[in-house]
């Protein structure tokens, strides 16, 4: 009991020596050469030590760059991190964020962002290119053989001399020791050694089967964690692999990136889901609208009014800005329709076709189509046809103004008109039939009787996957058009349905397959 009592307090004084010899060396060791006994020792470090170092250092992991470069960086925003941002949170739940100072940091999230500040604050790029944050050079450390051996033989205390308290004294010791970066330094390392990112290391191919198990929200807030991680997490492909589970089109006009894609889409099914809208609501004019129609290229609306006016408005959030009123028509507009950029085609009761230039506000040309009113017209390519109240179909040459083709065989004023491609013509008529035509040809392929009672005048017509959608009445029907068979006959209003619109698209959103909307 004596002799172990007296081995006890010979250790005690041996690693009291120890200490004092480490001490003194970390005192004459340059900074290349403590950074060198830094990789080593933490290497050696079991899990235990490591937790202690990472506990100690922790401060430093978010706060590292934001405290200890403010007498240098006074212009530049701190960097956020992680951890200093759930920090922020945590304040911010438990309302206590005013009793703390916290500057506004900037987020980092890739090689620009950190371009973007280094030439807005030239001190930070002098700090970083001067060394107190720098930690990776490209040289490697110039050490003495004498201060190699130095090291070497403090780890060789470390690893089989001292006992597992003594190396926690040694490790804090070290730590007081250190310069600010070069606890940076350290601070990095022991992320080395405790995490490893899996998400940088394996093949890209099983980082994105990973993250496409994630849900929108989980991958964007992973995009923040590191520049690595912000540039996977918002590649085109983790995002194609979100739009295909969510049956989002990977349609891309414009190069638009596909999560700036997905976000649109999502949005607007969960704005057509809850109802969500903004209405524009159209002044100026004691006449009544008829017609109107949307360029979404140009964001333009052209109404067309009771008394012959064509207005041209732009929207806009309180609204709708009028921004030109073509006049030429004498009687109502009752088709208004995009044909090109800045170019409307408009049909009117006054029995004449009109091209506009838009830029200029003008009529560039006009056609004298029928004798009676024109009640509908339907552009294909450079074609245009037109439904008039003398139960004809007229088919001109917009560039030209030249007729085509003049469809007879309805014995009623014909209200409507649509495309099955570009080789049929469908038409609807007051006398109660619904008519397939060869567009080429002029030739009737097929005649439909919609409707046995009276009125049952064909009012509007629409096409869609083979399918043609027509109302009359108070009702609204369905056809196959191959075979003329009726597929869905609904009484949809208690008065005249106006219009119908058919939508049957597997490829489009969710809303969009196999609806029907009509209005009455």
């Amino acid at each position: 009991s004596t002799q172990s009592t007296g081995d006890a307090i010979d250790n005690n004084v041996k690693f009291s020596k120890q200490s004092s010899i480490v001490e003194e060396w970390l005192e004459l060791w340059t900074n290349e050469c403590r950074k060198l006994f830094l990789e080593r020792l933490i290497a050696r470090c079991s899990g235990g030590q490591l937790e202690f170092l990472f506990s100690v250092t922790e401060p430093l992991h978010h706060r590292g760059f934001i405290y200890s470069a403010q007498h240098v960086l006074r212009s530049c925003p701190p960097i956020s991190t992680p951890s200093s941002r759930q920090e922020a949170l945590l304040f911010a739940l438990e309302n206590v964020a005013d009793k703390f100072y916290r500057p506004q940091s900037a987020v980092l999230r890739s090689k620009e962002d950190v371009d973007k500040i280094i030439n807005t604050n030239s001190s930070l790029y002098n700090v970083l290119s001067g060394g107190l944050f720098k930690t990776v050079s490209s040289k490697k450390p110039q050490v003495s053989k004498k201060r190699v051996g130095e090291i070497k033989r403090v780890l060789n205390w470390y690893e089989n001399y001292w006992t597992d308290s003594e190396k926690l004294d040694i490790l804090y010791l070290v730590l007081c020791k250190l310069s600010v970066h070069e606890l940076y330094h350290a601070t990095l390392l022991l992320n080395l050694r405790r995490y490893r990112d899996f998400v940088v290391k394996l093949p890209s191919d099983l980082s994105l089967q990973i993250l496409s198990y994630l849900t929108p929200k989980d991958i964007v807030n992973a995009s923040e964690v590191s520049k690595e991680w912000h540039e996977l997490c918002t590649s085109d492909l983790t995002w194609s692999i979100k739009c295909a589970q969510h049956s989002v089109p990977l349609s891309n006009p414009e190069n638009v990136k596909q999560q700036e894609l997905f976000m649109n889409n999502i949005l607007l099914k969960s704005n057509w889901k809850n109802g969500r809208c903004r209405v524009n609501t159209f002044y100026g004019s004691t006449q009544k609208f008829v017609s109107v129609a949307y360029d979404p290229k140009s964001g333009k609306i052209a109404t067309g009014m009771t008394n012959g006016e064509i207005r041209i408005w732009s929207l806009c959030k309180s609204g709708g800005a009028l921004l030109a009123t073509l006049l030429s028509h004498t009687k109502s507009v009752w088709v208004v329709e995009w044909y090109k950029a800045n170019c409307l085609i408009s049909c009117s009761s006054d029995g004449s076709i009109k091209i506009w230039n838009i830029k200029k506000g003008i009529c560039q040309k006009s056609i004298d189509a029928h004798v009676g009113k024109i009640w509908t017209i339907k552009c294909d390519g450079d074609v245009i046809y037109s439904g008039s109240d003398d139960k004809t179909i007229k088919c001109w040459d917009v560039k030209r103004c030249e007729l085509l083709q003049t469809y007879t065989g309805h014995n009623g004023s014909v209200f409507a008109l649509d495309m099955n491609g570009s080789d049929q013509l469908l038409s609807g008529s007051a006398d109660k039939t619904l008519r397939i035509w060869d567009a080429g040809t002029g030739e009737c392929l097929r005649s439909i009787w919609v409707s046995h009672t009276s009125p049952g005048w064909v009012m509007s017509l629409s096409v869609s996957e083979g399918h043609v959608a027509c109302c009359f009445n108070d009702k609204v029907a369905v056809y196959h058009i191959r075979t003329g068979i009726l597929v869905s006959s609904i009484q949809a209003h208690s008065a005249g349905v106006e219009s119908v619109q058919l939508v049957m698209d597997e490829d489009k959103q969710w809303y969009q397959r196999r609806v029907l909307f009509s209005i009455g």
